[in-house]
């Protein structure tokens, strides 16, 4: 996610916005409290492991006490962002961004985002979390057939798609 951010401000150097196609977009948003109560038995927690290791009282240091470098600084004061507004007042996150509301946090009006999901339960709640966003389209559909659908002829432009995680 760190990266994504950074890719995003690098693209934003030039005036000219970008299109952020999400193949596997999910839900876009995540309340980490109900992902670990799990939708029927109880789940070891994930963030801990991730973004909690960056999540400290002290918003530029690390749990060493060393200082952040300024991009994984930026990834983690969207996300303490994104929490409070939630409406998290609490020490430990509650609420995580997913890719495609870390990328409509920062982006230009110029900028394009299409978000794909073919999950019908995780495309509804993609639907509810984007629709009032300008400059966002969400699509219930195969990502993949997004990616010819939506973008120039190979050789006309670069494309990066990640793996759906596992």
């Amino acid at each position: 996610m760190r990266l994504l951010t950074q890719l995003a401000r690098a693209l934003q150097k030039k005036e000219k916005g970008f299109l952020y196609l999400d193949t596997h977009a999910g839900r876009g948003a995540y309340d980490l409290t109900a992902a670990a109560a799990g939708d029927s038995l109880a789940r070891t927690p994930e963030w801990p492991d991730g973004i909690g290791r960056l999540w400290t009282p002290v918003n530029a240091e690390s749990e060493s006490g060393k200082q952040l470098p300024a991009a994984i600084a930026d990834y983690v004061a969207l996300v303490r962002e994104f929490d409070r507004r939630g409406g998290n007042a609490g020490a430990l996150p509650r609420y995580y961004p997913g890719s495609p509301t870390l990328v409509e946090m920062i982006a230009r009006p110029q900028e394009r985002l299409v978000l794909c999901e073919r999950q019908p339960l995780e495309a509804a709640a993609l639907w509810e979390n984007f629709q009032f966003k300008p400059g966002v389209t969400v699509q219930s559909a195969d990502g993949y057939a997004a990616i010819r659908a939506l973008l120039p002829a190979v050789g006309k432009t670069r494309t990066g798609a990640d793996r759906p995680a596992v």
